[in-house]
């Protein structure tokens, strides 16, 4: 038995679809590339197809993973190109690995999610995070956002806080940044966290953002990780 793993993107009008949807969408491409896909018991067995975890509607992604299973060989380009020509413009497989492994369901094992926010500061007099100066200073924000989630624990940003693994400002250009923000996949056993809610998170962060007059161009989950001897790793690089 050969296991497929792949990455694919999900944008445009497409990123409306629900995880359902993609599941039936890649189903369908499967059968019309006349790929010979492991198949389950039943009197209606389905092929096997396993996707990472969802995500919500209306959010591109770029780092969505899928396994499906084959009975014999099959060669990575060949499979990576059959996909594509039958899936439509909008899903892409990006790359493709296989392994001859019994591999967890990548459900099981993913560990955080990655998504990216373009914002830019509009200066307007509302509240700076440095007391007054006018720079735009990225530890100030991080400093900021930290205190406004960590001080709501009793309203709609209750457990926020406790979700993100990790989060980071970049400076892009003179008044455009990049937000980045790792938010847990799964509970651990050994820290008190939560799962990763986007649409929680999305509400505080535009009421945090508000307050400073910033306004968010753009998002996109763009990386899915497991840690791994206490580093990230892809889904691909635990295979290699």
């Amino acid at each position: 038995m050969v296991t497929m793993r792949f990455v694919f993107c999900k944008k445009g009008l497409y990123k409306y679809l629900s995880h359902l949807d993609i599941i039936t969408m890649i189903s369908r491409a499967v059968a019309k590339s006349g790929l010979k896909v492991l198949r389950g018991g039943g009197f209606n067995p389905k092929p096997r197809i396993v996707l990472s975890n969802p995500i919500p509607l209306g959010v591109e992604s770029f780092a969505e993973y899928c396994d499906i299973k084959f009975d014999e060989d099959i060669d990575t380009k060949k499979f990576t190109d059959l996909l594509n020509d039958s899936l439509p413009p909008n899903i892409r497989v990006i790359k493709a690995i296989k392994s001859y492994e019994k591999l967890p369901s990548l459900m099981s094992v993913i560990d955080l999610v990655l998504y990216e926010f373009t914002i830019s500061h509009a200066k307007c007099g509302n509240k700076s995070f440095n007391d007054g100066n006018d720079s735009f200073i990225a530890k100030d924000f991080l400093k900021s956002l930290r205190k406004y989630l960590d001080r709501r624990e009793t309203d709609e940003c209750s457990q926020v806080l406790k979700s993100i693994y990790r989060f980071n400002l970049e400076n892009e250009s003179e008044n455009i940044f990049l937000f980045k923000i790792l938010g847990y996949a799964k509970i651990f056993k050994d820290s008190d966290n939560s799962i990763f809610k986007f649409n929680k998170f999305l509400s505080c962060f535009l009421s945090f953002l508000n307050i400073y007059g910033l306004r968010i161009h753009s998002f996109k989950k763009t990386g899915t990780f497991l840690i791994k001897e206490g580093k990230l790793a892809t889904p691909f690089e635990v295979l290699e």
